[in-house]
């Protein structure tokens, strides 16, 4: 577990943006996303280029909402990327598993999640399921009605339209 000073919102409101939530995370998260830099995403899907623009984009879109939960699982629902993401034989971008790695690190940051006040359980399930309504067949019946009967059902609605990008 990493040690680092949890500084806490003061008050989550329409002033939050990538920049800001930037310098409130603990500094080795801080700089773990700073190396999304230079981790590509396939331009059909990411015309905004790398994993770390579009994580940028993820949480402005999601700090709009006022919803801390939100605004975290934006942060971190790509951070498996960096360890998932090759070059396909057709020379497309592929980053199979990344949803299920991430909570990795969401796991790594569960005290100060909660310690900034977000909801755990929501944010991790968030992250968890985030391209399931992507991907054609990704669900079945039992699984839908499981998500659409939870707590995370409506931010991880509000979530997959502030992950669209095309």
């Amino acid at each position: 577990m990493t040690n680092f000073k949890i500084p806490l919102f003061e008050q989550f409101d329409s002033s939050i943006n990538f920049d800001v939530l930037m310098k409130q995370v603990p500094l080795d998260l801080a700089d773990y996303i700073l190396t999304m830099k230079n981790v590509p995403q396939d331009p059909e899907w990411h015309k905004e280029g790398s994993v770390y623009n579009h994580i940028k984009i993820v949480v402005n879109k999601a700090a709009k909402y006022n919803d801390i939960d939100l605004t975290i699982a934006a942060l971190l629902h790509d951070t498996a990327k960096d360890r998932t993401t090759y070059i396909d034989d057709e020379g497309k971008v592929r980053s199979p598993g990344h949803a299920e790695r991430s909570l990795e690190v969401v796991d790594m940051y569960e005290t100060w999640i909660k310690n900034v006040g977000g909801n755990f359980g929501i944010i991790r399930n968030i992250v968890k399921y985030h391209m399931i309504f992507k991907i054609p067949g990704q669900i079945g019946r039992k699984l839908k009605s499981f998500i659409e009967s939870s707590d995370f059902y409506d931010k991880l609605i509000k979530f997959t339209e502030c992950d669209k990008m095309t």
